[in-house]
């Protein structure tokens, strides 16, 4: 008897689910396209309480994520959130900048830096 391999949805860069025979490392929450570790645990939480997991999603990486338009979770990512933050902030005030170099882009809808994987 033939067992077909184990395959997970995961979300790309074009915010488009594809199959993928490795699970992502990531997981999100759709709804407020926010992304952080599979062990954060207001997601758990969550998802212990029924909620979320209509609008779970998981990403192959963290840079795919954010090139996605996904922002990094208050509570698992906090390092990483403070920093989008304060870029969202500077880009309100008109700080806009959409290229930092030829390997990095700021995403317009998150203000996260993302390596430009696409080019």
């Amino acid at each position: 008897m033939d067992v077909e391999p184990k395959t997970y949805t995961l979300i790309g860069p074009d915010r488009k689910p594809y199959k993928s025979s490795t699970p992502g490392t990531f997981g999100g929450y759709r709804k407020n396209k926010i992304y952080g570790r599979m062990d954060c645990r207001v997601a758990l939480r969550a998802i212990e309480k029924g909620g979320y997991i209509n609008e779970r999603v998981f990403f192959a990486d963290e840079q795919t994520a954010i090139a996605a338009g996904y922002r990094p979770c208050g509570v698992c990512l906090r390092e990483k959130y403070v920093i989008w933050k304060e870029k969202r902030i500077q880009m309100r005030k008109g700080f806009k900048c959409t290229r930092l170099s030829s390997m990095e882009l700021i995403n317009p809808m998150t203000g996260w830096v993302a390596a430009n994987h696409l080019s």
